[in-house]
This record gives structure tokens, C-alpha cells and sequence, in this order.
């Protein structure tokens, strides 16, 4: 799809998928439990946050990035930054992981 789609699209899209779910909740458990206290973790494709917030909800210190800016307005969740991920504006060795759903 493409960004304007998904600009357009964002407030809907959270609306619909922007609660919780156990299959994330699972994964993430699981992540945060190899994962010391406070490690380095983005999100890469964030939409709205929700997962950003999960991660951050486990103590991970977690930005979310997304390229559409609806997207990232929709829930307006803190610390989001938008970002092509074919082009990630991190630094080497600076992530303990990476969350992409």
C-alpha cells in the first residue's frame, strides 16, 4: 500500500487493531524474557504504537518507527518517529533487538 493510503488510513486501522492481543502479548513476554531489564528495542513498522507500548509496558526502552505519519498520529503514542525502514536511522550495536510485526 502505499504512504498516503496508510496516512489515510491510520486513525481506522487503530481503532480496529489498536488493542491488545495474546498472540503479542505472548511474543513479547517471551522477547522481554531473554532481554535484560531496560534493553534497547524498536519497533520497525509501528503503525499506531500499540506494540511500542507493550515492549515499553515489559521496562524495554522501545521506539517505535513507522513511515506514515497518520499512522504514528493515531493513537498518539510518545517517542514515535517516522522513518523508512529500508533506511533505519540507528547506529550499529545500539538495539538489543528489533520488533517487527
Amino acid at each position: 500500500m502505499p504512504r498516503a493510503t496508510h496516512d489515510t488510513i491510520g486513525p481506522e486501522y487503530a481503532r480496529r487493531w489498536g488493542a491488545r492481543s495474546d498472540w503479542a502479548e505472548a511474543l513479547i513476554g517471551r522477547l522481554s524474557g531473554m532481554l535484560p531489564a531496560g534493553a534497547r528495542v524498536v519497533d520497525v513498522g509501528c503503525g499506531p504504537g500499540q506494540h511500542t507500548l507493550m515492549l515499553r509496558g515489559c521496562g524495554l526502552r522501545t521506539v517505535g518507527l513507522d513511515l506514515s505519519s497518520g499512522m504514528l498520529r493515531a493513537l498518539a503514542v510518545p517517542g514515535l518517529v517516522q522513518a523508512d525502514m529500508r533506511a533505519l536511522p540507528l547506529g550499529l550495536g545500539s538495539l538489543e533487538a528489533i520488533w517487527c510485526c
